[in-house]
């Protein structure tokens, strides 16, 4: 578990972090031809879809930083490593975004409730404008979500 927790906060140190009423299932495909989503609203539920489908391909595309996807950033075999680390402590049955606020350097931080099975979390996402007025999911807050990493 310590391990499981220590390479949560690497993965958090290495990245920087429209209220909905009903749960979200569903999101817009991540292009493979392009990166980051069109508003940080697709951002979030392009990233939560790709994590929910388990496809790292889509996930290396909408996370990322300022500069761009993380797949640009980093080498492959860590950047696999942090999303499948990720997929286990996101997975989920549904979501539901509880707020959205604006963050520091034209950032936007979502709050979202994610339901697996009978456990509701509820956490934080950052996301972050990049190139070519795209945006990225840059950081999860993991900390609320380690019943969900078990």
């Amino acid at each position: 578990m310590r391990k499981l927790i220590g390479a949560l906060a690497l993965l958090a140190a290495c990245h920087k972090n429209q209220p909905s009423t009903a749960p979200t299932n569903s999101a817009p495909a991540a292009s493979s031809s392009m990166s980051g989503a069109a508003d940080p609203t697709a951002a979030l539920q392009t990233y939560l879809a790709a994590v929910k489908a388990q496809d790292l391909q889509a996930m290396s595309l909408i996370w990322g930083t300022a500069k761009g996807p993380a797949r640009a950033q980093m080498e492959r075999d860590y950047l696999e490593k942090a999303e499948l680390i990720t997929v286990r402590c996101l997975a989920h049955d549904s979501f539901v975004v509880i707020g959205d606020a604006p963050g520091i350097a034209g950032k936007r931080v979502f709050a979202v409730s994610l339901k697996r099975r009978d456990l509701t979390k509820t956490t934080n996402f950052n996301v972050v404008p990049g190139p070519s007025r795209r945006w990225y999911v840059e950081s999860v807050d993991m900390e609320p979500l380690q019943q969900f990493c078990n």
